[in-house]
């Protein structure tokens, strides 16, 4: 069961990483994309450094979220960014 985190006490401001990336990929041709490398899971674990940042969190609220990329010579990267306050 989801508790409300409108009524928890806010710790501090947090943020926390994560990247994936997918190898033998072709820039806008998504179909041709393979070999995903942590690529599906990067919010979630963007999310759990965020609250893992702060000792005794137990949630994050008022969440902001920036996606970076980057393309290489035969794959691309992308990062996720997740802002907020932590609470307890």
């Amino acid at each position: 069961m989801h508790e409300n985190n409108a009524d928890r006490e806010v710790i501090t401001r947090a943020s926390g990483e994560a990247c994936g990336s997918k190898i033998i990929s072709i820039p806008g041709a998504m179909i041709l994309d393979f070999i995903p490398i942590r690529f599906n899971s990067r919010m979630e674990r963007a999310l759990q450094n965020a609250i893992l940042s702060v000792p005794g969190a137990k949630g994050i609220k008022n969440v902001t979220v920036e996606e970076t990329w980057y393309y290489w010579l035969i794959g691309h990267t992308r990062c996720v960014i997740i802002t907020g306050d932590v609470v307890r």
